[in-house]
């Protein structure tokens, strides 16, 4: 059985992670169990794969954040339910 969490980020910065060519994401919400998680405030950039991947994840909320210089995706979301993206910012994708 695969551990499960929650995840609360508020103003952090991410930068230059996730993998080319991969779906191995700067940050990446997989099987979370429908706990929520929250992130908002913040910004993730300059990586070399996609920015936020979501699988099979419900209860997610992504406020007032900036996805800028990714390959591919700025979001990629499949199999989910209860998204909230809102007022974000994605560019240079």
């Amino acid at each position: 059985m695969r551990a499960r969490g929650q995840t609360f980020l508020d103003n952090v910065e991410i930068s230059h992670c996730s993998q080319y060519g991969s779906l191995k994401a700067a940050l990446r919400f997989e099987d979370t169990g429908g706990l929520p998680s929250n992130i908002t405030n913040s910004a993730l950039h300059h990586g070399e794969g996609v920015g936020v991947q979501i699988d099979n994840a419900d209860r997610l909320t992504f406020v007032n954040n900036t996805i800028y210089s990714h390959a591919k995706y700025g979001f990629n979301i499949s199999t989910s339910d209860q998204i909230l993206i809102q007022r974000n910012l994605v560019s240079n994708i």
